[in-house]
């Protein structure tokens, strides 16, 4: 992890008056720096689980489980505790394809496979995962796009190697 979670930018615009001429100039757009997301305090996700466990429809558990997982930062091991929670496969895939955003350690991502039972889940999951990354990188690259990768850098290295200076690119 970079310790960057994502940038932001503003762009406003100056004007001063010289002499009766108004003279109006955009300011370069700054990022924005959001402080090192790491792991939701173990007392915490603990309590946040009791609250899931405690929904008796799969539907209200998924909604509850986003909704924590949307203001917190999950270490694989904690997304994988939270598919625990669900009673079907399909529930599982699809609480790990939300969750991957808010995992502050995607490097350990498979962790969370053995959640599931069925092979295709996990395969359906690698699939989400590669697109969700190429579409990260295809956002950072911009207009130079992928050929200009490989004029740059030759077809032996993998665009993807770009993704944890991602933020850092756009």
């Amino acid at each position: 992890n970079s310790g960057v979670v994502g940038t932001t930018t503003t762009t406003t615009t100056t004007t001063t008056t010289t002499g009766g001429t108004v003279v109006t100039q955009p300011v370069q757009p700054q990022p924005v720096y959001a402080a090192p997301c790491t792991e939701m305090p173990g007392s915490d996700f603990e309590k946040a689980k009791t609250s899931i466990k405690s929904k008796s429809f799969e539907d209200s558990k998924m909604t509850l489980a986003k909704q924590i997982t949307s203001k917190n930062c999950l270490s694989a091991a904690q997304v994988k505790s939270m598919m625990d929670l669900f009673t079907f496969e399909a529930s599982k895939l699809d609480y790990a394809k939300y969750a991957y955003d808010f995992c502050w350690e995607k490097n350990t991502y498979y962790q969370v496979n053995d959640a599931f039972e069925f092979e295709s889940s996990i395969e359906e999951l690698d699939a989400y995962i590669a697109i969700a990354e190429k579409s990260k990188l295809k956002k950072c690259l911009g207009p130079i796009g992928f050929e200009a990768f490989f004029i740059v850098f030759g077809k032996q290295r993998n665009p993807l190697d770009l993704l944890p200076y991602a933020e850092h690119l756009q």
